[in-house]
């Protein structure tokens, strides 16, 4: 299975792979963010997310639309 995330131009901000991978992390650098109306002149906007599974006799490609609206930060090396 492949996962990549798209941004709102097209560009792939984020992807993981492996065989039967059906679970798992991805990490977009600088992502932009969801929130409503009138909260800022900066839109933020949607990502798709694109599902590929390969299987011995076709492909398979699922898309999900969605948002980020918080950003999760995981320190490795805290002080």
């Amino acid at each position: 299975m492949e996962y990549k995330l798209f941004d709102i131009e097209g560009n792939i901000v984020a992807s993981v792979g492996g065989t039967d991978l059906l679970r798992g992390k991805m990490g977009v650098v600088y992502p932009t963010l969801w929130w409503p109306i009138g909260i800022s002149d900066r839109p933020g906007h949607m990502y798709t997310l694109k599902v590929t599974f390969t299987g011995r006799l076709e492909k398979q490609i699922y898309s999900l639309t969605l948002i980020i609206t918080s950003p999760l930060i995981t320190c490795v090396h805290c002080l």
